[in-house]
């Protein structure tokens, strides 16, 4: 799976937000929101290629 980028989303009528990063699975043709706005799922690094 590999990640597109990050997103915030917010609903407008609650204002309540998640954080998600976008993924691509190479099942579908579109990118997939995956929630990962929770307690125990704070590390967020990985790694990066250029060129």
């Amino acid at each position: 799976m590999a990640a597109e980028g990050y997103a915030t989303l917010r609903a407008y009528n609650s204002g309540n937000t998640v954080h998600t990063l976008m993924v691509f699975d190479g099942w579908g043709d579109t990118v997939r929101y995956l929630n990962f706005d929770f307690d125990s799922w704070t590390d967020i690094s990985g790694t990066t290629f250029n060129g």
